[in-house]
């Protein structure tokens, strides 16, 4: 068994908006938890069709190679807003 950590940190580029499509994870292990470090924005996860709040300090536990999931259209226009994630 082996632990895998990344940190994502979602934010508008050189015009280039964040975007996360309907998706199952791929072989990533039974659990994935979704932490978020820190937030300008509430960029919602949804999995199975069921919204969840991403606000600083939460996390979603999450099935990921199991449960449909996925994030609506950025929720700002602003190159300064971000999402900072950690996932494990």
């Amino acid at each position: 068994m082996f632990l895998v950590v990344q940190i994502v940190k979602y934010q508008i580029k050189d015009n280039v908006i964040p975007q996360l499509r309907e998706h199952k994870d791929a072989a990533v292990g039974e659990w994935v938890m979704d932490i978020v470090l820190d937030a300008t924005v509430d960029w919602p996860l949804i999995i199975e069709n069921q919204s969840f709040s991403n606000t600083p300090n939460s996390v979603i536990f999450i099935r990921g190679e199991e449960e449909s999931h996925w994030r609506p259209d950025f929720p700002s226009e602003n190159e300064e807003d971000y999402v900072l994630l950690l996932f494990v």
